[in-house]
């Protein structure tokens, strides 16, 4: 699975380089796209940039996570919340990543690290990141941001 800043990027690099490739072309007349493609310099200008805006705006939200989206009723839910872990796991970091992106809605996620207490990691061996929302397992494998979303629509917030 390709992570969204990686993606953003590869593509924010790679308009960077091309924009270089095409100012560089010209004046040494080493490289000219339009000679190897066929299609004029300012058009490759656009591609480039656009692959710039696009890498951008993929890195922008990798790092803010997910826009636009609320529950219908605001608050809490559920009273407490365990994610089950291992180390050098990169599904482990991607839940947590997207579960900080919760914490309104969410409590505060306790980690536990299953490579310390072997009877967790004869219990859940393969299957983390394990996320037990009250309790009980929600989430194995990995956590599907629609589904957690869905869970936390479908639950009430918990009474202040």
């Amino acid at each position: 699975m390709i992570r969204a800043s990686s993606l953003g990027t590869a593509f924010f690099l790679g308009g960077a380089a091309g924009l270089l490739a095409v100012e560089f072309s010209g004046p040494l007349g080493l490289l000219t796209l339009d000679r190897i493609f066929g299609v004029a310099t300012p058009l490759w200008c656009g591609i480039f940039l656009g692959m710039m805006v696009l890498g951008g705006r993929q890195l922008w939200f990798a790092d803010h996570g997910p826009v636009g989206w609320s529950p219908t009723f605001p608050g809490q839910r559920f009273r407490f919340a365990v994610l089950f872990t291992r180390q050098d796991c990169p599904l482990c970091d991607e839940a947590k990543e997207l579960l900080a992106h919760y914490t309104d809605y969410l409590p505060p996620v306790t980690e536990v690290d299953i490579d310390l207490d072997p009877a967790l990691r004869e219990r859940l061996g393969t299957w983390v990141p394990v996320l037990e929302l009250d309790g009980r397992a929600r989430f194995k494998g990995v956590i599907n941001e629609v589904l957690l979303r869905r869970l936390i629509e479908g639950t009430p917030p918990l009474p202040e």
